[in-house]
């Protein structure tokens, strides 16, 4: 028997056929499955993309909250279009794109909106990791400092969970005398990774309210000199 009729009883042929076949089905397989998670993934990767820019958010103190601008061109300053009149309100592009991504908050209502005050991340004394927003809608009360601000504690998302609001304290309602006093963008404090800043102003007088986040994942605000506000 010659050595060319024993390659014709050879197994090779049929085992590098076999393999391509397999490799094919692998490959398939991987690009089905691949297929299937592609959109749930990419839109992970948009909230935790988003959500990152958020915690890390910062802006000048001087940065006005609502203009009338209307050469405003800051992508960072919403505008309702069904209003005539050309009105905008500071409402940071990636708080957006965050909310649209992780639907972690209602819609925000038609007409003109609230002005974010303060949008970073802080961390209680616990370690509890959070991003906190501030807002409010125009001029706070002077007479009513406090509990003129929203706030929203907003628990972070991961890999396999979704972010969850886990405090939200909405505006409440003042029906007695109005003296305006105007917000100035809060700061984060590097030295506190619990406390935040948020400065104001009344006609010539100004001052500070300080923001901490707390264990219970509440947000405690206090006025750093009471006095501002007396005999107003």
């Amino acid at each position: 028997m010659t050595t060319g009729q024993l390659l014709e009883y050879s197994n090779e042929p049929r085992r590098r056929k076999r393999w391509r076949w397999v490799l094919l089905v692998c490959l398939l397989l991987t690009v089905s499955t691949v297929g299937y998670f592609w959109k749930p993934l990419r839109q992970r990767a948009e909230l935790l993309y988003w959500q990152r820019e958020c915690m890390n958010y910062t802006r000048p103190a001087n940065s006005v909250l609502f203009s009338v601008d209307g050469n405003l061109r800051d992508p960072d300053y919403a505008r309702d279009p069904t209003e005539p009149q050309i009105y905008f309100w500071l409402e940071p592009a990636c708080f957006r794109k965050f909310l649209a991504a992780s639907r972690v908050l209602p819609p925000a209502r038609q007409g003109p909106g609230k002005g974010t005050v303060f949008l970073h991340e802080r961390t209680s004394k616990s370690g509890n990791r959070r991003l906190v927003h501030v807002e409010v809608w125009g001029d706070v009360n002077a007479l009513w400092m406090i509990p003129s601000y929203e706030w929203s504690v907003i628990k972070p998302a991961s890999l396999f969970d979704g972010a969850k609001v886990v405090n939200p304290n909405l505006q409440r309602q003042y029906s007695g005398r109005f003296v305006a006093a105007t917000s100035s963008f809060g700061q984060f404090d590097e030295n506190d990774s619990s406390h935040f800043t948020i400065g104001y102003q009344i006609g010539k007088r100004s001052d500070i309210i300080d923001g901490w986040l707390l264990d219970d994942d509440t947000i405690l605000l206090k006025l750093r000199d009471a006095a501002t506000t007396r005999g107003l």
